[in-house]
């Protein structure tokens, strides 16, 4: 059988370098229908203090207790210098089920 993608069950081996093709996730969203299911936060538009060039972006997720991925922490670096801008836990606003720190570190 051989690993798959958690995603869509594709196999690895049939995915580009352990990546999925666009066209594996099916039908685009329809933001409409995401709306019934999920909180929407209007977010005000920022202003730059400092501009990266280029930042790198980690996250972990846990499962929510309906079995929806949910945020639990977020990282981020600037890419040319290491420079750790956030580094941070996230609790969701939903109940969870599993939060994976056994397979993350996250305690």
């Amino acid at each position: 059988m051989g690993p798959h993608n958690n995603c869509c069950g594709i196999k690895v081996s049939q995915s580009n370098s352990g990546y999925v093709k666009k066209d594996a996730y099916g039908k685009p969203f329809n933001f409409e229908e995401l709306k019934k299911d999920y909180f929407m936060y209007r977010t005000k538009r920022g202003v730059a203090v400092d501009e990266r060039r280029a930042v790198a972006l980690d996250y972990e997720i846990g499962i929510s207790s309906i079995g929806e991925s949910e945020l639990i922490q977020i990282a981020i670096i600037n890419f040319f210098t290491g420079e750790i801008l956030v580094d941070s836990l996230v609790w969701p606003d939903v109940k969870m089920r599993y939060l994976l720190s056994r397979h993350l570190g996250v305690t």
